[in-house]
């Protein structure tokens, strides 16, 4: 090699790197693609313009040098059941704590590992606009729902609650012909 320098045989595609302070080696976990302009990593056939194959978890590390205490590590991972989580790494690369993921099954989890529904939300939401649905709207907690925008209830459902319904302000209108029948009393208070 040149100047002292002692330089491997390698193969195509492989990029090199020092493996010693005199010596350059080809990388079999670095590949370039030159038809695609594509860089793998622990890939030999990339596919797209940068492919990361991994099996250690998390697969792929930014960090905001600039960040806070444990909060400068952000993740990209595939999970044991091949779902892509996303979260945040600890200064010691110690503790992952996920924050959403991507199911396998079209699920979207937000603090949820396991999301139940489409969009699973454990914790507090907040939605500032309007949000339509043709299907029920489940409230499933042991608290309070606020809907500081009113509820509108329109078709042939209706409106079901099986822990009781409180209204504190407004008025209810009824602006149809039907019926409404309250089995447990109905209770009006100033």
């Amino acid at each position: 090699g040149a100047a002292g320098v002692t330089i491997n045989t390698g193969q195509a595609n492989r990029l090199a790197f020092y493996s010693a302070n005199d010596v350059v080696s080809q990388s079999g976990f670095l590949a370039m693609s030159t038809a695609s302009s594509s860089l793998g990593i622990g890939t030999s056939t990339p596919y797209g313009v940068l492919n990361v194959a991994a099996t250690n978890t998390p697969n792929l590390v930014f960090t905001n040098p600039l960040g806070t205490v444990n909060a400068k590590h952000f993740y990209a991972s595939t999970t044991f059941g091949n779902d892509l989580a996303f979260g945040i790494v600890s200064d010691n690369f110690n503790t992952l704590t996920e924050l959403f993921r991507f199911s396998t099954t079209t699920r979207f989890g937000i603090g949820s590992t396991s999301p139940a529904a489409t969009l699973s939300v454990n914790g507090t939401a907040l939605i500032s606009g309007s949000a339509t649905t043709t299907g029920p709207i489940y409230v499933l907690s042991t608290g309070t729902s606020t809907f500081q925008g009113g509820v509108s209830a329109t078709g042939t459902a209706g409106m079901a609650s099986q822990g009781g319904l409180t209204i504190t302000g407004g008025s209810i209108r009824l602006a149809s012909g039907a019926t409404s029948t309250f089995n447990g009393g109905l209770s009006v208070s100033a």
